[in-house]
C-alpha cells in the first residue's frame, strides 16, 4: 500500500549517519513513496559531501555549492508528487514506526 509520503532527507556535515538513516527509513512499518537527498555540505568540505553510491538511494539529489541554510530543504519538495512531504535531517536515525505515526497524525489532523 503507498505511504503517499514524500521523505527529504538534509545532509549538511553527518554523512556517516546517512546510510542508517536510509536503511531506518527503508525498514519502516510504513515505507516512504519517494525519498529525496538535499545535500548541503560545506563548500569545499568534500568528506561531508553524499558520494554516488549514497546518492544512488535516493530518487532525486539536490546539491549546493554552498552552504544555504536550513530552509535549503524546501527545494527537495518542488517536484513533490505525494500527498505529503516529511522534512527529516541528518542527526538522527528513525524508529520503526515514525513514518507510521506521522501519517496517522497527518490524519488525525485533517491533512
Amino acid at each position: 500500500m503507498p505511504s503517499n509520503v514524500t521523505v527529504v532527507l538534509t545532509n549538511y556535515k553527518r554523512t556517516g549517519n546517512l546510510f542508517r538513516i536510509v536503511r531506518a527509513f527503508k525498514a519502516q512499518s510504513v515505507r516512504p513513496d519517494s525519498f529525496v537527498l538535499v545535500d548541503n555540505h560545506p563548500p569545499l568540505e568534500y568528506e561531508f559531501a553524499a558520494g554516488r553510491g549514497l546518492s544512488r538511494k535516493f530518487e532525486d539529489v539536490y546539491r549546493f555549492n554552498v552552504n544555504a541554510g536550513p530552509s535549503c530543504r524546501f527545494v527537495g519538495a518542488v517536484f513533490n508528487k505525494t500527498k505529503y512531504t516529511l522534512f527529516y535531517d541528518d542527526d538522527m536515525v528513525p524508529a520503526k514506526y515514525m513514518l507510521e505515526s506521522f501519517i496517522n497524525s497527518a490524519s488525525d489532523l485533517n491533512d
